[in-house]
């Protein structure tokens, strides 16, 4: 059955929403400290009111380009807060390429840090502790309306010219909804507390692994460079924060299985892996089903917002 989503749920929304029901839950786990749900969204508030006290208006976007901390969550719901479409970039591309990008999309902002700052010079470039310094922690009065951009995905192009795909407030608040008809997000909802994110941040696959752990209460494990470069680090994470459901790309995936100890941890705790944007190797299900009970398949362009299509393969025949 289709289901109206009201027009005035964006983005942000189910976080706050959250936020209001669970203030005391942990919300993020990332290098630098954990948040509560309470603690994220007032942060969150304070940034967003800080870059409309610079001019932001809904519809204008802003690049963010910081380090796997939690800063750059905090930059992505901030900036979402104050109305602008977030462009989620890798901070290890190189200058020119960054530079691409702003001049493609018109970003009217640069969210960044103290370290990058100086690249962005004659540019309308910020660093996020500039941002944080805000103490208005009002719900910031915004006219934003489910047209307007949420966030913006740049793709590698078939061209081989990074390609800007535009996401709206609606197209996000349809992704992200608990719908009966919903495999992926009714599994998670039953199965799942909290959600280990390893897939970089210009790739839409970490908006959902963010967006979906946000929206339904559950905590994000956000790791960070070196653990999601290093196998046997990241089973000690996983393990230490309780995580039961990972995502990633396929060929990710199978290079993490070649450590004999994420194997044990994913057989141990993990209830749920999500796999998609690349085609789904069938010794790579076949691994899987020995070590989780459920392994979810997803595909879809970027422009129908990450995914379109979703199955549990936990029942199939290899």
């Amino acid at each position: 059955d289709l289901v109206e989503i009201p027009d005035d749920t964006f983005f942000f929304t189910p976080m706050e929403k959250m936020a209001a029901r669970y203030p005391d839950r942990t919300a993020v786990i990332a290098k630098d400290g954990s948040l509560t749900y309470r603690e994220f969204d007032t942060i969150t508030d304070r940034v967003a009111n800080a870059l409309i006290r610079r001019g932001a208006k809904p519809g204008e976007k802003a690049l963010v380009l910081l380090p796997r901390t939690s800063l750059a969550l905090i930059a992505f719901f901030g900036a979402s807060k104050a109305g602008l479409g977030y462009i989620p970039f890798d901070p290890a591309y190189p200058a020119e390429r960054v530079n691409m990008v702003i001049e493609d999309s018109q970003a009217q902002f640069v969210i960044t840090d103290s370290e990058m700052l100086p690249r962005f010079a004659g540019k309308p470039a910020v660093d996020i502790e500039e941002l944080l310094r805000e103490t208005d922690s009002m719900k910031p009065r915004v006219d934003l309306r489910p047209e307007n951009i949420s966030y913006m995905i740049y793709t590698s192009g078939s061209t081989g010219r990074p390609k800007g795909v535009m996401l709206t407030h609606r197209n996000a608040a349809h992704y992200f909804a608990d719908m009966p008809g919903k495999e992926m997000i009714n599994t998670l909802r039953a199965n799942c507390t909290v959600y280990c994110a390893i897939t970089t941040l210009s790739f839409d696959v970490s908006v959902m692994e963010y967006g979906l752990a946000l929206s339904h209460g559950m905590t994000l494990y956000f790791a960070n460079e070196a653990e999601c470069n290093d196998p046997d680090l990241l089973a000690e994470r996983i393990t230490e924060t309780k995580a039961d459901v990972i995502s990633g790309t396929p060929s990710r995936m199978q290079a993490l299985l070649n450590s004999e100890i994420f194997c044990e941890v994913l057989k141990r705790q993990v209830k749920m892996t999500i796999c998609g944007g690349e085609k789904y190797p069938e010794k790579l299900m076949t691994t899987l089903k020995e070590l989780v009970p459920h392994q979810f398949n997803i595909y879809g362009p970027s422009e129908v917002t990450i995914s379109c299509n979703e199955h549990d393969l936990a029942d199939d025949e290899a």
